[in-house]
C-alpha cells in the first residue's frame, strides 16, 4: 500500500487497493489488475471472461504456480459449485497464489530483501468474530450467514501458519521477519456495516454527474472519481453532496484537485428500502437499488499491539514493547544501509549477520 519508487532494482506488486501504485516490471500488470479487480469486486467491469481467466492461469503457470496450489484452487471451485456459501475461503487461496509468484520472482531477480503482505485473517476478524463467538455480542450474526463462517478466523490463522512453514523451508538460512503491525480485537458495541454502489454509473447518473469520469474503488465503501478538470470535480462533489437519506447527507465527499474522494456514510442495515432523495428537485430512488451491503456487520476492530518475530538462529525473548518505527531502521542496519533522517525509530539489536539472504516481512 502507498508504494512509491522512482528506480527499482527488483520487482514490485502493489496492494490490490493501492490507487496509484504501478507494478514493475510491466509484465506483472495483467496479474495485478486481475487480482485487484477480484478483491475490489468491481461491479463496473463485471466478472472475468473465460479469455481473461485463461490468461491469468497461464501467467500463474509461467510464474511459479505449484501443483498443490492449483489442486487446492480447483477443489475450492468445485466446492463452491455445490455450496456458494464457501466462497469466503478464496481469500486464503489468494495468499497461496501470491506466495507462489513471490517465491518465483525472488529466484528470478536474485533479491536480497523482499516483503510479502497478506491480509486474509485480518479481513475475517473484521467481519466474522461475531460468527466465531456469538455469545460475546448483543446482536447475533445474521441468519443468512453461512455456518462455516464460525471457523473463518481459526482457519485463517492455520492457513498463515502453513504459509510461514513454507517460508521456513524455502529460506532455511535467511533471516525471516514476521511483523503484524496492528492486531485485532472483538468490537462488541457495534452493528456497523458498509455499503458500496451496485453500479457506479447508476449512482452517478442519479446524482447528475454527467461529465466523463473514471471511478477507482479504494477500500470498502470508498472510491475516487477522476474528473477531466477541477471545475468538473467541484460540480461532481456538489451534486453528490445533494443526495440525502432521512434528510441526512448520504455521501462523505472530499475534492482533491480534479479528483473526488467519496463513500457512503450510511452504516445501518435497516435502510435498504428507504428512499434516497436528490435535494434540489426531490427525485427519489430506493437505497437498495443504488447500494449493496459488503460482507456483513463489523465485529472486529484494530488493536494497537501486534507481533514482531525474527528468525535468526538464536532464541531470545524481548518482553518490552517495540515501536513499529523501529522495524525499518533494523532492516537497514542489517544490510549496512545508513538510516535516513526522516526515520525516527532506532535499529534493534539482534543476533543476525549481514548476508545475501532474503528477509521476508509478512504482516497479518
Amino acid at each position: 500500500m502507498n508504494l512509491n519508487y522512482s528506480r527499482l532494482n527488483g520487482y514490485a506488486l502493489p496492494d490490490p487497493w493501492d490507487r496509484e501504485g504501478q507494478p514493475h516490471p510491466e509484465r506483472l500488470v495483467p496479474f495485478y489488475r486481475t487480482v485487484a479487480r477480484q478483491v475490489q469486486e468491481s461491479s463496473r467491469e463485471g466478472p472475468l471472461s473465460k479469455k481473461e481467466m485463461l490468461a491469468f492461469g497461464w501467467f500463474l503457470v509461467r510464474n511459479g504456480l505449484r501443483p498443490e496450489t492449483a489442486g487446492a484452487l480447483l477443489k475450492q471451485l468445485w466446492r463452491e459449485r455445490r455450496d456458494p456459501g464457501l466462497r469466503w475461503r478464496r481469500a486464503m487461496l489468494l495468499d497461496r497464489l501470491q506466495y507462489d509468484v513471490f517465491r518465483s520472482l525472488n529466484r528470478r531477480f536474485g533479491v536480497r530483501f523482499a516483503t510479502f503482505f497478506c491480509n486474509s485473517t485480518a479481513h475475517f476478524q473484521h467481519y466474522h468474530w461475531r460468527n466465531m463467538e456469538p455469545e460475546r455480542f448483543a446482536v447475533p450474526p445474521p441468519e443468512t450467514d453461512h455456518p462455516s463462517l464460525s471457523t473463518a478466523i481459526p482457519e485463517g490463522y492455520q492457513a498463515m501458519d502453513r504459509l510461514i512453514g513454507r517460508m521456513l523451508r524455502d529460506y532455511p538460512d535467511d533471516v525471516l521477519v514476521l511483523c503484524t503491525a496492528l492486531s485485532q480485537q472483538p468490537w462488541v458495541s457495534t452493528t456497523k456495516c458498509t455499503f458500496r454502489p451496485r453500479h457506479f454509473d447508476t449512482l452517478l447518473e442519479f446524482a447528475r454527474v454527467t461529465e466523463k469520469t473514471a471511478v477507482k474503488p479504494v477500500m470498502a465503501e470508498q472510491f475516487h472519481i477522476e474528473c477531466p478538470d477541477e471545475e468538473a470535480a467541484t460540480l461532481a462533489a456538489a451534486r453528490l453532496q445533494e443526495l440525502t437519506l432521512d434528510e441526512e447527507p448520504l455521501m462523505a465527499v472530499k475534492r482533491e484537485g480534479s479528483s473526488v474522494f467519496a463513500g457512503c456514510r450510511i452504516n445501518d442495515a435497516a435502510v435498504v428500502d428507504r428512499p434516497v432523495t436528490r435535494r434540489r428537485d426531490g427525485s427519489r430512488q430506493r437505497f437498495g437499488d443504488l447500494f449493496y451491503m459488503i460482507h456483513t456487520m463489523r465485529s472486529g476492530r484494530h488493536h494497537p499491539d501486534g507481533v514482531l518475530w525474527l528468525r535468526t538462529g538464536r532464541h531470545r525473548l524481548a518482553r518490552e514493547k517495540v515501536s513499529l518505527l523501529d522495524v525499518a531502521p533494523t532492516v537497514l542496519a542489517y544490510f549496512g544501509v545508513s538510516q535516513p533522517r526522516q526515520m525516527r525509530g532506532r535499529a534493534l539489536q539482534f543476533a543476525g549477520r549481514p548476508a545475501a539472504g532474503v528477509g521476508v516481512t509478512a504482516p497479518t
